[in-house]
Parts: structure tokens; C-alpha cells; sequence
């Protein structure tokens, strides 16, 4: 932990002497959620996602913090972004999966997007359990 906060303060150096380079708030950011201070390492991915759209992996690295601060639906909106930019992201749709895991209901889910997926997965499984449900089981054999 003495070295995380060691590097903390190497980024905070960094960044006094030169606050446009981006790899020093995200380095910053990710001691802070290693210390698990989740807010403000979200803070700083936010300072250099802002400052360099083009920088998808930060959105995952704010949805991460959002994940664990129990913040679903900010998650999604990150997740959701990061997508629409990189449509074939497969850690995105990891964590997307992880959210709606965490999700005590579907229903709070505003973007339509989202429901194709649930809807699929969820007959998925109703086929799977159909499916379970007509094969004989051992004790009818005996």
C-alpha cells in the first residue's frame, strides 16, 4: 500500500510539471482504485478522458469505479459509449454482462439496447430449462 501512495505522489509530480500529460492522471487513477477510492480515481479518469476522447479504455476504467461504488446505470452509460465507438469491444460486453448480473431488476434500464440482449438470454435459458425438463431423469429409468 506505501507504494501505491509513493506512486500517487510520483503522478501528482508529474503532473504539477506538466498537467497535459494524460498518462500521469491516468496512472493516478488507477493507484486510487487499486486503494479502492473509487470516486476520485473517477475523478482523474474523467480529467483525461475529457481530455482525449479518443481514449475508449478510461470509459472501462470509469465503469469499473461506477461498478464498484454500486453506481449500475452510470456503469451502463460508460459501457454503452465505449461501445458505440468500438462496436466489437469483447471486455465491454463482459462487463456489461457483469452489470446486468448485479442488477436487482431490468426494468431500471432506460436504453433500449440493452433489452435484445437480456430478452435473448433469458430464452436462452428458458430453452435450456425446456429442454432439461424433457429428458427422462435416472430414478424414472429405474
Amino acid at each position: 500500500m506505501k507504494q501505491y501512495r509513493q506512486a500517487i505522489g510520483d503522478f501528482d509530480k508529474a503532473i504539477s510539471l506538466d498537467g497535459h500529460k494524460l498518462i500521469a492522471y491516468v496512472g493516478k487513477g488507477d493507484c486510487l482504485r487499486l486503494l479502492e477510492r473509487y470516486e476520485d480515481a473517477k475523478h482523474f479518469y474523467t480529467v483525461a478522458y475529457n481530455s482525449k476522447k479518443s481514449n475508449i479504455s478510461l470509459l472501462l476504467r470509469r465503469a469499473i469505479c461506477n461498478m464498484e461504488m454500486k453506481r449500475f446505470e452510470a456503469a451502463l452509460d460508460d459501457i454503452n459509449k465505449l461501445l458505440e465507438s468500438d462496436p466489437e469491444n469483447s471486455e465491454a460486453f463482459y462487463f456489461k454482462g457483469l452489470i446486468f448480473g448485479k442488477l436487482s431488476t431490468y426494468n431500471v434500464i432506460q436504453d433500449n439496447q440493452m433489452t435484445p440482449l437480456f430478452v435473448m438470454n433469458r430464452q436462452s435459458s428458458t430453452t435450456q430449462t425446456r429442454e432439461q425438463s424433457q429428458e427422462p431423469s435416472m430414478k424414472s429409468l429405474r
